[in-house]
C-alpha cells in the first residue's frame, strides 16, 4: 500500500496547530492558569516532531545531504526570520505605545542573531525567544538532519531499541513531564521514522485493513484530544505521546473509515496548509493586542483566531509558496 500524500496527517496537523494558538490565546487573555482550555497543548508540539519524523523519512530517505540541509533551511528559515523581525517591531511600538514587551532582551542584537541561528536547546546558555513558539523550529532543524543521516540507515530493530531506551531514560530523569530539549526531538522524531518504517511491512498492512483497527486509532484521537485539552507537566505527559502513535497510520486506512473522512475534510486540509504559518505568526497577532477587545473574553479569542487564520492564509498563500517553490529551484540547480 502506498500513500504519496498524507492529506489526514495534514489535517491532524493542522489540527493541532490551532491548540497551540488557543492555549498561547486563552492564556494571553484569562491568564495563564492550569485550569484553562488547552493547556495541554505542549504536547501538540511533541506531535509536530513525531509527525516531522514520519514525513521526513518517507519524503527524504535518499539524496544528497547537502541539498536536504539546504531544503530544510528553505523550509524552515524564512518564516524563523520573517516571524522573529515582526516581534521585534510589534514589542519596538508596545515599548512607545505603553503596550505588552516580555522582556528588554527582545531588542538585544545579540539574542535577535541567537534567535534566527536555530540556537534554542543546542546553544550552552539560555537565552530569550523573541517568538516563543519558535522553541521547537530550533530543535526541529537540527535533529532532523539525522533523517538521512541516522534515523533511515539504522536496522529497523535497532531504531526500536534505541526510541525505547531514550523513552525510558526521559521518563525516569523527568518525571515531572516531557522536556522541550533535544532528547525530546530526538525521540518523538525517531519514533516517527519507525512509525513510517511500520507502512513498509507486509503484516502491518494486512493489520490496518482490520476495521477494529480503525476504530483503535479513533480512540486514540480521542485520548490525545484530552491530553491537549487538560493535561498539565506531569509524568501523563508519556502515556499521551504513546497514545498518539496509532494516529500516524490514519492514511493507510480505508478512506471511508469515519476518521480518514473526519481528518481530510476542507477544513482540516486548510488548517494543514497554513499549520506552519499559524504557528509561527499566531504570536504576533495576541501581542500586537489592538486587534482584539479584552473586555470580552469571547470576542477576543474569536477575533484573535480569526485574524491569526487569516494572516496565515496571507503568507501561506502568497509568501510561503512563491518563495518556497523558488528555493527549491535554486537548490535543484546546484552543481552538486
Amino acid at each position: 500500500m502506498d500513500v504519496k500524500r498524507f492529506d489526514a496527517v495534514d489535517g491532524l496537523r493542522g489540527g493541532l496547530a490551532v491548540s497551540v494558538l488557543l492555549s498561547h490565546l486563552v492564556g494571553s487573555i484569562i491568564g495563564w492558569s492550569e485550569n484553562r482550555p488547552f493547556v495541554g497543548a505542549y504536547i501538540s508540539v511533541v506531535y509536530f516532531f513525531i509527525m516531522s519524523g514520519f514525513v521526513l523519512s518517507y519524503a527524504h530517505a535518499k539524496g544528497n545531504f547537502i541539498k536536504y540541509c539546504l531544503t530544510r533551511l528553505a523550509r524552515l528559515w524564512p518564516l524563523m526570520f520573517i516571524s522573529t523581525v515582526l516581534m521585534v517591531i510589534l514589542y519596538k511600538y508596545n515599548q512607545y505605545h505603553g503596550g505588552y514587551v516580555s522582556s528588554l532582551d527582545v531588542f538585544s542584537p545579540m539574542v535577535f542573531l541567537k534567535n534566527i541561528l536555530f540556537l534554542h536547546g543546542v546553544y550552552w546558555y539560555d537565552f530569550k525567544l523573541i517568538n516563543e513558539p519558535s522553541w521547537s523550529i530550533s530543535l526541529e532543524f537540527w535533529i532532523s538532519l539525522l533523517i538521512p543521516l541516522l534515523f533511515t540507515r539504522l536496522n529497523f530493530i535497532i531504531k526500536v531499541i534505541a526510541a525505547t531506551s531514550v523513552f525510558i531514560a526521559l521518563l525516569y530523569f523527568y518525571r515531572s513531564g516531557v522536556p522541550p530539549n533535544l532528547l525530546t526531538a530526538f525521540v518523538s522524531m525517531l519514533i516517527g521514522s519507525i512509525c513510517y518504517d511500520l507502512t513498509k511491512k507486509i503484516w502491518f498492512i494486512e493489520l490496518l485493513k482490520d476495521k477494529f483497527f480503525s476504530i483503535f486509532v479513533l480512540f486514540a484521537l480521542a485520548v490525545c484530544c484530552i491530553g491537549v485539552y487538560g493535561q498539565t507537566h506531569n509524568i501523563l505527559d508519556y502515556f499521551y505521546i504513546v497514545a498518539f502513535i496509532p494516529l500516524m497510520f490514519v492514511d493507510f486506512l480505508d478512506p471511508e473509515t469515519i476518521i480518514y473522512k473526519i481528518l481530510t475534510y476542507r477544513f482540516f486540509i486548510f488548517l494543514g496548509y497554513i499549520s506552519f504559518p499559524l504557528y509561527l505568526l499566531h504570536e504576533s497577532v495576541i501581542i500586537s493586542g489592538f486587534l482584539y477587545r479584552r473586555d470580552s473574553v469571547f470576542l477576543a479569542i474569536v477575533t484573535g483566531l480569526t485574524v491569526s487564520i487569516f494572516v496565515a492564509y496571507i503568507y501561506a498563500r502568497y509568501v510561503d509558496f512563491y518563495l518556497y517553490k523558488y528555493l527549491k529551484g535554486q537548490i535543484k540547480k546546484l552543481p552538486f
